[in-house]
């Protein structure tokens, strides 16, 4: 991994507020959650 530039994090387990892809996942959800209530046919 050192050699393609990518480093390690450890996390606490069960807390997302730490692991910003938890932080995607939910930010992606609440705006997938929108746009199916704006468009209700689909």
């Amino acid at each position: 991994c050192a050699n393609m530039g990518i480093n390690r994090k450890f996390t606490a387990n069960y807390h997302p507020q730490t692991n910003m892809s938890e932080r995607v996942n939910r930010t992606l959800k609440a705006q997938i959650a929108i746009y199916a209530q704006r468009r209700p046919g689909l």
